[in-house]
């Protein structure tokens, strides 16, 4: 159950990093004009997550008190989420009870209105240094950590990096050492210039390098072409289609997000880059693929004309 439960949440985290992406790219009048905002907050919510891998413990009260908690939680129910996770202090065995005291942490640091996040931070200090919290923990604990640095009235972006960076270490095949990565190349942009972006697209592509299997590649691929086509100096745009071509090599669950790339990709190749057979390939692989996409009709005329040469 737990396993399928882990799987299950891979699969709805990875869709909703990717609809969390601002449209990196539009097609309009013939150009493709590339999109400068960077949203990278990521709907990795460790809230999903954890309720995906305990959902199967819910027979006993313990259990049930914790689905009700990360339920509420995840509602936005604070007050709710509080209770349950309370209601826990006295039963339930030791994995219960930490994760009743990550969600009480979790509700002072996100709690909305009146957030605490510098209530927290001892919270997951605390956490941190219990003997039965395992590697994942732990990185999931120094994200938030990260976090909370990032979210008091005067943020620390020293420690933030410095907590992503022990979440990396501290399980580095993990999804969280995945999301880690991420927040770290947000973090690189908090000013946003073409020396933050390129640091953000260097760490995500030195991640890409080392993580075979990635189940975020997607994702990062998306971001790094995204970030690249806002710059586009000179092998900017080159560089941005080999990701796009990445992203949809490694497979991407959200359709029309499919076809964003594919039809990107088409296009940057033949307006952009004179590379008119990786156009022909690319629009033929929307037709083939997502027959429904909205610029089906687009992308036969384009076919049509490459294929005589046009």
């Amino acid at each position: 159950m737990a396993g399928r439960g882990l799987g299950m949440a891979v699969l709805a985290l990875s869709t909703l990093a990717e609809r969390s992406l601002e449209p990196y790219c539009r097609h309009f009048n013939g150009r493709i004009v590339a999109k400068k905002k960077f949203r990278a907050w990521l709907a990795l919510s460790v809230a999903v997550l954890w309720l995906a891998l305990f959902a199967s413990v819910a027979a006993d009260p313990a259990g049930e008190a914790l689905e009700r908690g990360w339920r509420a939680y995840h509602g936005r129910n604070f007050a709710g989420a509080e209770e349950a996770f309370r209601s826990i202090s006295g039963i339930g065995s030791e994995k219960d009870r930490l994760l009743a005291r990550l969600g009480l942490a979790m509700v002072e640091h996100f709690r909305m209105p009146g957030a605490r996040p510098d209530l927290a931070i001892p919270q997951y200090e605390a956490l941190l240094n219990e003997a039965a919290v395992g590697p994942a923990f732990k990185a999931n604990l120094h994200i938030l950590l990260g976090e909370a640095h990032l979210n008091k009235e005067v943020a620390d972006p020293a420690k933030a990096e410095q907590h992503y960076a022990l979440a990396r270490s501290a399980a580095p095949d993990s999804l969280f050492a995945r999301e880690a990565v991420l927040r770290l190349a947000r973090l690189r942009l908090r000013q946003p210039t073409e020396q933050g972006f390129r640091a953000a697209v260097a760490v995500l592509e030195e991640d890409l390098t080392g993580q075979p299997g990635n189940p975020l590649a997607g994702t990062q691929h998306l971001l790094c072409a995204q970030l690249l086509l806002a710059l586009r100096q000179p092998g900017d745009v080159l560089r941005a289609r080999a990701h796009l071509q990445q992203a949809y090599a490694v497979g991407l669950v959200n359709q029309r997000r499919k076809g964003d790339v594919l039809f990107a990709v088409a296009a940057m190749s033949e307006q952009e880059l004179g590379d008119p057979e990786t156009a022909l390939r690319y629009y033929q692989l929307l037709l083939d693929s997502i027959p429904t996409d909205y610029r089906m009709y687009y992308a036969k005329l384009r076919v049509a004309a490459l294929k005589e040469g046009r």
